[in-house]
């Protein structure tokens, strides 16, 4: 079992490089468990994520609104390692603020 967490604090005076554009204050991190039975090649994660700025302008969703404020979601999900580098994976994800589901299946391949 392996727990990953990290927290991010960030000030932009131009965060889109316009002129005369307000400054933005952007917070937020995630928290990520990995388990892995002994001697098992399947492992299942959890992960939460949340970002918050103080004016509309993020965009952290592929395909979804942009100028959010808040981004929070969970996601669960199981994987099988085929090879020490080929793994076959499903997730789903739930945004807790637009209220909407998404799921992935795929391969994850490196060299």
């Amino acid at each position: 079992m392996e727990l990953n967490a990290q927290y991010v604090h960030r000030e932009d005076n131009r965060p889109t490089f316009t002129l005369g554009e307000l400054g933005v204050q952007t917070k937020g991190g995630f928290a990520e468990l990995l388990f892995q039975p002994a001697t098992s090649r399947w492992y299942g994660i959890a992960l939460y994520n949340r970002v918050d700025a103080d004016r509309d302008l993020l965009n952290v969703r592929l395909g979804g609104p942009n100028d959010v404020g808040r981004y929070d979601t969970v996601t669960g999900g199981v994987g099988y390692l085929v090879r020490r580098n080929l793994r076959v994976l499903g997730e789903v994800t739930w945004d807790m603020e637009q209220k909407e589901g998404r799921w992935t299946m795929g391969l994850s391949t490196a060299f």
